[in-house]
Order: C-alpha cells, then structure tokens, then sequence
C-alpha cells in the first residue's frame, strides 16, 4: 500500500545553561496534525560543554497517530549525541 502523509508542524527547540558552568538541559517539543491524526514528538537531556564542542545524552519519543487503518505508533529510547566545533 503507497501512502502519502502531509502534517504541519510546530514545535520549540532550546537548551538552559547553567550559570557559570559547562553543563546544560537541551529540550525539543513539537505537535502537528494533517492528513493523520496527530503527531508529537520531544526531547530532554543533558550535555556537558567542552573547548572543542559538547557530549549530550537525551531520551526522545515520538508518536503517530494514522487515519484511515487506525495505526499508533510510538518509539522512544535514549540518544547520545557529540558536536565539534571548529
């Protein structure tokens, strides 16, 4: 079965840092809905900063909720992610 699915989407994304610190809690939020029911989707972790970027452990989720066959769909686990700088 093809099937197309067009959401619109709206969400915020940041981080909050610590006074003084290297540390920091990066967030991720957003919603939409469209052709399906809806959809959302969020993250919240913890990073630490260094001179050359930073290392961040977060847990994500994110959900689908499908016309027509009535299909849920939920996925979530944790993400360890490295930036560089340079």
């Amino acid at each position: 079965m093809d099937r197309q699915v067009w959401d619109g989407i709206v969400g915020v994304r940041g981080q909050v840092r610590f006074a003084g610190g290297h540390w920091f809690v990066p967030y991720y939020a957003d919603v939409g809905a469209g052709t399906s029911n809806w959809t959302w989707q969020a993250l919240l972790g913890l990073g630490y900063r260094f001179d050359w970027g930073a290392v961040t452990l977060a847990w994500r989720a994110l959900g689908y909720d499908f016309t027509g066959n009535d299909a849920k769909l939920t996925l979530s686990g944790p993400g360890l992610g490295v930036s560089i700088r340079w």
